[in-house]
C-alpha cells in the first residue's frame, strides 16, 4: 500500500525534503482505500470524487476462470457512473503458471509488467516473465487481456524496491491523472482515457511480438508512452479537420448510424511515409444492476474501426467481435489526410454508449 502511493506521489528522492520529485503523478491527491470489501472502499472513495483508481491486488479466483468475475462485472458498472473513473487493475504474476489474466473488464484496464533496466533505453526493455498474459474465454478468441504494459520491474523508492504488476499498474494510473491535468475534461471520460493510452503506447515488441486479436500477446498494444499521450490529449478535435494528434469523445446511439456506419468521422494528416499511424477506438459494455448492486456487463453492439487512405481506398482496419476497442496501426502510403470510419457491424435498435477515439504519429523508437 504503502509503495503503491509511492510510485504515484513520493515527492522527495531521499525521502526528507531535498532532491527530485520522483513520483509519477507527485502533486495528485491520493486517497488510500484498502480493505476486503472493495465495494465499500469505492463507495467512500466516490463520495471524495476520485478521478482513478488503480488496484494492485486481486482475487485468487479471477486467476483460474477466463470468465468475468464479479470483480470484472462491478469495476464495468463503476466507470459507467459517477463520478466516471478511469480504473486499473494489476494483470498478475503467473505468467509462467497458466494462469488467467486478471482486469478482464470490458471497461477498465488490465496493465502488464515492462522490465525497466534503467539504462534509459527503452528498446531493449522486455515484458516479465511472470506478468500474467492468459486472455479470457470468448466465443471468437480475439480479446485481448491486459490491453497495456507500464513499466513496473523495478522501482527504487525509499530505501528499497519494487516491481510486478503491482507496480506497473500505479505507473499507468499515474499517467491517466496527468492527462486530466493536461485536460480537465478527461477527469470524466474514461473512454477517452483508454483511446489515448491504446493510441499513444509504443515500442509493441516488448513480448517479441506484434499486435493481433488471435495472438495471446503479454503488452497488449505496447508500452505506455506518457509524452506521445500528453501531446494527443491537449488536442480534442470535434470537427472532422485532419490532425497529426487529436483525441475525441461523445455519445453514439442507434439512430447515429447511418448505412452501417457513424454519423461522425475523423482525420489523421501524414506529412510524411516515414512514421507511424496508430487510431485507437473504445466503447462501453452494457452494464445491469439489481437493487444497485451490478450484476451483468456484456457488449451489445459489435462496431469495427475502418481508415482509408487521401485516395478514398480502405488502407486499415479492424474487426474483433468480442472487445470493445479496436486498434489499428499502419504506416502511410502517401501524404495526405486518412478518414477514420465507425463500422456498425451488429447495432441493437436500443443501443446507447459513451465513446472514445484517439491517433497519433509515431516514429520509430527503436531499430
Amino acid at each position: 500500500m504503502t509503495k503503491s502511493c509511492g510510485i504515484i506521489g513520493n515527492r522527495y528522492g531521499d525521502g526528507d525534503c531535498e532532491g527530485e520529485w520522483e513520483g509519477y503523478a507527485p502533486e495528485a491527491t491520493v486517497l488510500i482505500a484498502n480493505g476486503s470489501d472493495y465495494k465499500k472502499r469505492w463507495e467512500w472513495a466516490k463520495s471524495k470524487r476520485a478521478n482513478v483508481v488503480t488496484m494492485s491486488w486481486h482475487k485468487g479466483s479471477e486467476e483460474t476462470s477466463g470468465s468475468l468475475h464479479a470483480r470484472d462485472i462491478y469495476f464495468d458498472y463503476v466507470v459507467v457512473h459517477w463520478p466516471y473513473p478511469s480504473v486499473f487493475a494489476s494483470a498478475g504474476h503467473l505468467g509462467l503458471s497458466g494462469a488467467y489474466a486478471s482486469g478482464m473488464g470490458y471497461n477498465f484496464f488490465g496493465v502488464a509488467n515492462v522490465e525497466n533496466d534503467g539504462d534509459g533505453n527503452r528498446c531493449n526493455d522486455v515484458i516479465a516473465s511472470s506478468s500474467t498474459r492468459k486472455d479470457p474465454t470468448c466465443p471468437h478468441d480475439d480479446r485481448e487481456i491486459p490491453e497495456i504494459a507500464a513499466p513496473g520491474s523495478r522501482h527504487e523508492l525509499l530505501g528499497s524496491s519494487f516491481g510486478g504488476t503491482s507496480c506497473a499498474t500505479p505507473v499507468a494510473a499515474s499517467i491517466a491523472a496527468l492527462l486530466m491535468n493536461v485536460s480537465s475534461g478527461l477527469r470524466i471520460w474514461p473512454e477517452a482515457i483508454r483511446a489515448i493510452l491504446l493510441a499513444t503506447a509504443n515500442y509493441q515488441d516488448a513480448d517479441g511480438a506484434d499486435w493481433s486479436k488471435y495472438a495471446d500477446g503479454a503488452d497488449g498494444t505496447g508500452l505506455i508512452n506518457a509524452r506521445y499521450a500528453q501531446w494527443t490529449a491537449e488536442k480534442r478535435e470535434r470537427e472532422p479537420e485532419a490532425q497529426y494528434r487529436a483525441h475525441d469523445y461523445g455519445t453514439m446511439w442507434a439512430s447515429d448510424f447511418d448505412g452501417l456506419y457513424f454519423n461522425k468521422t475523423w482525420k489523421a494528416k501524414a506529412f510524411t511515409t516515414n512514421s507511424r499511424i496508430r487510431v485507437a477506438f473504445t466503447w462501453n459494455s452494457k452494464t445491469t444492476s439489481s437493487d444497485g448492486d451490478p450484476t451483468s456487463s456484456v457488449l451489445d453492439a459489435d462496431l469495427d474501426l475502418k481508415v482509408y487512405d487521401p485516395d478514398g481506398y480502405l488502407t486499415a482496419w479492424s474487426t474483433t467481435w468480442d472487445s470493445n476497442y479496436e486498434f489499428v496501426e499502419f504506416t502511410p502510403s502517401k501524404v495526405g489526410e486518412y478518414e477514420i470510419k465507425i463500422r456498425g457491424y451488429s447495432v441493437p435498435s436500443n443501443f446507447w454508449s459513451w465513446y472514445g477515439i484517439a491517433w497519433t504519429a509515431h516514429y520509430d523508437l527503436c531499430t
